[in-house]
């Protein structure tokens, strides 16, 4: 089995500015826009929040109601209106999907995605990012592979299995991923449970978003730059254990009293740990997932 630390979410390029962490510690992660995709921000919602706003008033109404937003990994059930039998799913293609295919991630394995988040406030009405709050890498959802589905080959065969997903953006924008000479256009669909370890079984998705900041969901190290992160010390490479892709740089790794302090790779979507060099991480993310299910 692997574990995929997976980037997704606003960024310097793609938003602009960091995803919020509402007051309470509510984590929202804005999906990027994207001007070939149809969906619009102000088709999504969620209780007693209005995202369009959250947006507009952190990026000065660069971002807005009127925004086409990329939607995936989709996770959420109660973000927009859904037909029956929907199921979470995440695309990749281009040079992200040659690297998850070079990995050999497929079914089973599980991906953690996380994002740039900060603190936000409300002033008068306002959102506004809270003064002095620090940048951090937060995990706020996950996916386990239940099919993997390459669709410039097999579209008609996904979409009959799961017409339900005909709005996910890697099946609806076929102009963008319609060339299979470069685009690798995969759609990893989610498992109906939780599996890890073949016997530790729990929630009724095998996906979901993490509705809380944790500590234990934290990437960042305290007093650090986002991209620091504070890992627990098995994760640390050592001998002939294959490290977390894009990090086999011994300079990337530094070694402290009771964990690991990593400075995350800038290029990449998708950073893979193979959990038979590192069965420790199995328990690790069935702890971070089971937590969130006891809420």
């Amino acid at each position: 089995m692997k574990i995929i630390l997976s980037r997704k979410g606003f960024d310097s390029s793609n938003g602009g500015v960091p995803s919020p962490i509402l007051p309470g510690g509510r984590l929202i992660s804005l999906p990027i826009p994207s001007r070939q995709d149809k969906r619009l921000l102000g088709s999504l919602s969620l209780p007693r929040i209005d995202l369009a706003k959250v947006a507009s008033d952190l990026t000065n109404g660069n971002i807005n109601a009127r925004t086409s937003i990329h939607l995936d990994p989709d996770l959420n059930p109660g973000i927009v209106a859904r037909s029956c039998g929907w199921r979470p799913a995440f695309g990749q293609s281009k040079a992200a999907q040659r690297h998850l295919e070079n990995q050999g991630v497929g079914l089973g394995d599980l991906f953690l995605f996380y994002g740039w988040f900060r603190q936000v406030e409300i002033i008068n009405g306002t959102f506004r990012f809270a003064r002095n709050a620090p940048d951090l890498h937060v995990i706020y959802g996950w996916l386990q592979v239940g099919e993997a589905w390459y669709i410039s080959e097999a579209r008609a065969q996904l979409l009959a299995k799961h017409p339900a997903l005909a709005g996910h953006p890697h099946l609806a924008s076929r102009e963008k991923y319609s060339d299979p000479s470069h685009n690798l256009n995969t759609l990893y669909v989610g498992a109906d449970h939780l599996l890890l370890d073949g016997q530790r079984k729990l929630h009724k998705w095998g996906a979901g978003v993490f509705e809380k900041l944790a500590d234990c969901r934290t990437l960042t190290k305290t007093g650090m730059t986002r991209r620091f992160w504070r890992l627990p010390k098995w994760m640390m490479p050592r001998g002939s254990r294959r490290p977390l892709s894009y990090h086999k740089s011994s300079g990337a790794w530094t070694l402290c009293d009771d964990h690991a302090v990593l400075r995350s790779a800038c290029i990449g979507q998708e950073f893979v740990l193979d959990c038979d060099h590192y069965p420790e991480a199995l328990a690790w993310a069935y702890k971070m997932i089971a937590n969130e299910h006891k809420r």
